[in-house]
């Protein structure tokens, strides 16, 4: 649903698809690897046309790809609507609007979601300080890290690591 194909394009795919179906039907000597072969060429000619011409609708997607990976890897830093509006070449506004109806909740809300299970890892998986890991995980203050923690997890990040090790 993602990928359309002009009409040459079609052609094109449908052939090397059919060439692929012959390969494997005649089982003659070595067609395992030209299969794969065939495969590997049908992909990359599909995987060219999904880059090449991107509607609007793949821009977007591929600009929230982009969004969520900056998010997964600068989760503890500060993280701005503007500053991802700026990475994908829209106004906030259109940002919010692809991001809610992409991932179905706002751009702050994704990254405080990330930022609560990245949280909840380290408070599993090391003894480090909780007011320590809030702050390492991107929260500016150890109370506020506890108000969302509490909100999401239903409990306080303290009996969390207690249920966790228990």
């Amino acid at each position: 649903g993602r990928l359309t194909l002009s009409p040459e394009q079609r052609v094109r795919a449908g052939h090397m698809v059919e060439v692929l179906r012959a390969e494997i039907d005649g089982r003659a000597h070595g067609y395992r690897f030209a299969s794969c072969a065939l495969l590997m060429q049908l992909i990359s000619f599909l995987s060219r046309c999904y880059v090449e011409k991107p509607s609007p609708e793949q821009r977007s997607l591929l600009c929230m790809g982009e969004v969520l990976s900056y998010i997964e890897r600068n989760y503890s830093a500060p993280v701005s609507v503007a500053d991802l509006a700026a990475l994908a070449a829209m106004s906030e506004s259109s940002l919010n609007r692809a991001f809610q109806r992409l991932v179905g909740k706002a751009p702050v809300e994704y990254v405080i979601g990330v930022r609560l299970d990245k949280a909840a890892d380290l408070l599993r998986n090391t003894d480090r300080h909780i007011t320590e890991i809030g702050l390492a995980c991107g929260f500016s203050d150890g109370n506020y890290f506890s108000r969302r923690f509490r909100r999401r997890m239903g409990c306080s990040p303290r009996a969390y690591r207690q249920d966790m090790r228990a």
